[in-house]
């Protein structure tokens, strides 16, 4: 799944088309929005406990604009789905 959010962290796009334009749930968008952080992060977000990856987006002069958030349910993730990272990284 994917959201994206304002400097503000309130919804531009959610997998569930009622939660836009509402804030985004988790307390894990700091970092990328006050420090510019690219990083992982385990938290409980509005569909339940998920892992996702984090970022800033920003404009032309790189001022932070928003954040992207990107990620999967923990009740949707496998042994084998956990590993393919790993396994990629190995391929490469």
């Amino acid at each position: 799944m994917c959201v994206i959010g304002n400097a503000e962290g309130i919804r531009y796009t959610h997998p569930l088309p009622d939660r836009i334009g509402q804030k985004m749930v988790g307390d894990d968008n700091e970092r990328a929005i006050s420090q510019g952080e690219s990083y992982v992060s385990e938290a409980v977000g509005s569909l339940g406990p998920s892992l996702r990856g984090k970022a800033p987006i920003v404009d032309e002069q790189n001022n932070i604009i928003g954040v992207i958030s990107v990620g999967f349910l923990k009740a949707d993730m496998t042994p084998f789905s956990c590993n393919m990272p790993i396994l990629f990284l190995l391929l490469c």
